[in-house]
């Protein structure tokens, strides 16, 4: 719940908002949380529909750095 919080905290506020208690549209499924996930070696703008739509030339695995780590 802290992350969303934190999240929504931010100027401009993610769209569509991001609820503490549900679940259901958060990871690749929205921009925000999508972008901050998105392994290093991909730009999120350009392949996210890619990512979504599970093409296998951008497949996301274990091995893949989240690019909130940077």
């Amino acid at each position: 719940m802290a992350v969303v919080d934190w999240l929504m905290s931010i100027k401009p506020t993610p769209k569509p908002a991001l609820e503490s208690r549900r679940k259901d549209g958060r990871g690749f499924y929205h921009n925000t949380t999508g972008r901050l996930i998105c392994p290093v070696e991909y730009d999120w703008s350009n392949v996210q529909a890619n990512i979504r739509g599970f093409d296998a030339d951008y497949t996301v695995t274990t091995d893949s750095w989240p690019r909130f780590f940077i």
